[in-house]
C-alpha cells in the first residue's frame, strides 16, 4: 500500500495509532493492554454466543435443551446446532458444560490474540529513535524512509 499511495498508508496506520493509543504514544506495554483488553471482550463475546442455546438459563446446554432446539431448526440452522455441539462437547457426554463453552471462548481468544499482533504490532517499527514508543510524527518518517528506498531500488 506505501507504493501505490503512501498518504493513504500514513493516515491509515495514524489512525490504528490513535484507535490503540488515545495520546498518540504507543509502547509495547499499551499494545499489551490493548490486546488483553480486545481478548477479554473476544472470549466475553465467544461465551455468550454459546449461552443462546441455554434454554433453561442453567450455563449449560444438556441433551434435552439439544433435542428441543432440534425439534425448532431446520437446514442449515439445524446443521450449526449439530457443529456447535460437536465442537463443543469435547468429553462427549451428550451436554456442553460452562468449563467446555470457557475453554472454547479460550481457544478462540488464543487465535484471536495471535490476529492483533499480525495486525498491530508491526507499528512498533516504526520506533526510529528506540525510545520504546511510537508517535505518528515516527510514522510519517518512517513511511518517507521506506517509500524514499522504494524508489531508489526501483529500476
Amino acid at each position: 500500500m506505501i507504493a501505490q499511495n503512501p498518504d493513504r498508508y500514513i493516515e491509515n496506520t495514524i489512525r490504528q495509532l490513535y484507535q490503540l493509543a488515545p495520546d498518540g504514544v504507543l509502547t509495547e506495554e499499551v499494545l499489551e493492554k490493548r490486546k488483553r483488553l480486545e481478548a477479554a471482550q473476544n472470549r466475553s463475546r465467544r461465551f455468550s454466543q454459546s449461552l443462546r442455546y441455554d434454554l433453561n438459563g442453567d450455563l449449560k446446554i444438556s441433551n434435552e435443551e439439544f433435542e428441543e432446539l432440534g425439534g425448532l431448526f431446520s437446514g442449515s440452522e439445524l446443521g450449526q446446532l449439530e457443529i456447535f455441539r460437536r465442537t463443543l462437547d469435547t468429553n462427549r457426554d451428550g451436554d456442553v458444560s460452562s468449563d467446555e463453552m470457557m475453554a472454547d471462548a479460550r481457544d478462540d481468544t488464543d487465535r484471536q490474540a495471535e490476529r492483533f499482533h499480525q495486525r498491530y504490532g508491526y507499528l512498533m517499527l516504526f520506533d526510529l529513535n528506540d525510545d520504546g514508543k511510537v508517535t505518528a510524527e515516527e510514522i510519517v518518517r518512517g513511511t518517507e524512509v521506506l517509500d524514499d528506498d522504494r524508489e531508489t531500488l526501483t529500476p
